[in-house]
């Protein structure tokens, strides 16, 4: 959320300066692609360290499995949110965990309560 016309400034910024590195790669394909190979190659041991500790954590675990129960049926995805009882307008209701260790058991969320939700556990 923007608070202030400073804010709304930098997220301006930030928004040409994306487009322009946009448009440069669609330009340059070739510069951009071996621009990518070097900073991957750079640094592919931290990158591997990263994936790897990442894809270890309960977190990661928790959501896969919780995923692959709704994918073959085993969970079914409610059609709105049981908090406010209305129909998501742009994405689907989603799951949250309020506890990793239990990646079965969620709290079905519209995109709107999940981001309040959230919101309440960073402040």
């Amino acid at each position: 959320m923007l608070r202030n016309l400073h804010d709304f400034e930098l997220s301006l910024k930030r928004e040409k300066s994306r487009l322009r590195n946009i448009m440069w790669r669609r330009r340059n394909r070739d510069a951009a692609r071996a621009s990518s190979r070097k900073f991957y190659k750079k640094h592919k041991a931290k990158r591997l360290a990263y994936n790897a500790a990442r894809s270890q954590s309960k977190k990661v675990l928790a959501r896969k499995v919780f995923q692959f129960a709704v994918r073959i049926g085993f969970i079914r995805r409610p059609k709105y949110c049981p908090k406010c009882k209305r129909l998501p307008e742009v994405s689907k209701v989603q799951g949250h965990h309020l506890d990793y260790s239990e990646p079965l058991k969620v709290q079905w969320l519209c995109s709107a309560c999940h981001g309040k939700l959230r919101m309440k556990h960073v402040a």
